[in-house]
């Protein structure tokens, strides 16, 4: 007989980075049509004013009108006061 002991470790793994995964959805904010004159400076610079930032990404063709970003906060209110 097989104990299942591993399939249910690989369950709560999978619920762990679900939760984590969550956590990190609740506090990051998308941002989209940024400027092309806009730089990813003065982008960091504005979403600093609410909170302490973990993660910055501008996404998309910098020389087009396609251009969003991925500001994730370290905390969920500081997301909630940027929006």
């Amino acid at each position: 007989r097989r104990n299942n002991y591993s399939n249910t470790r690989r369950l709560s793994n999978g619920r762990s980075f679900r939760a984590q995964r969550e956590d990190i959805i609740k506090r990051t904010v998308y941002v989209s049509d940024i400027d092309h004159n806009v730089t990813k400076e003065q982008l960091a610079a504005l979403f600093n004013g609410y909170g302490h930032v973990l993660d910055f990404r501008v996404c998309g063709d910098p020389h087009s009108r396609l251009r969003f970003a991925f500001v994730e906060f370290g905390d969920e209110n500081s997301a909630r006061a940027a929006l």
